[in-house]
């Protein structure tokens, strides 16, 4: 009898010991910015004209480490452009997105290229935009200018999360 006794108050004692264990802080990942949007836009701009779909998906730690995927595919030349994305900087509803060229068939931008592009999820009435991917001589993960070339597109099109 005392062996089993014991034996149950050792089971009681290790549920009441190990048995409500919490998540430690290092066990949950550390959520910060994301963004992610798909559409399509038409460039009448002289550099790389076309009809564009679009679509990405990019989030980052609170350390600033981002991963994600862009896909940019010009209908009218016939390109198409995957990026895997390396950097994302969030203000408010704007996103800055860094990257690096994975497969290319667009010879402006080719495999290993380093790029760039911007994302704004507006408040209504005005409207989502999002600019083309260029070439990136910056290393690292800085905040940059959006080019001039802007395109609007239909409402909830990109979504950005401080």
């Amino acid at each position: 009898m005392k062996i089993k006794s014991s034996l149950l108050s050792l089971l009681i004692l290790s549920l009441v010991i190990f048995g409500p264990t919490k998540s430690s802080p290092a066990n949950v990942p550390d959520q910060g910015p994301s963004a992610r949007g798909a559409g399509s836009f038409t460039n009448t701009f002289f550099a790389r004209p076309g009809v564009y779909e679009f679509s990405f998906e990019a989030s980052a730690n609170k350390n600033g480490r981002a991963h994600g995927r862009a896909v940019f595919d010009n209908l009218t030349a016939q390109t198409h452009i995957e990026i895997r994305i390396e950097c994302l900087l969030v203000d408010s509803g704007n996103a800055s997105i860094t990257g690096t060229v994975l497969h290319s068939n667009d010879p402006e931008l080719p495999k290993g290229t380093r790029v760039v592009f911007g994302a704004v999820d507006s408040v209504p009435p005005l409207r989502d935009i999002i600019t083309l991917a260029f070439p990136n001589p910056e290393e690292g993960c800085e905040q940059f200018l959006f080019p001039l070339s802007l395109f609007e597109l239909d409402e909830d099109a990109i979504q950005v999360e401080p």
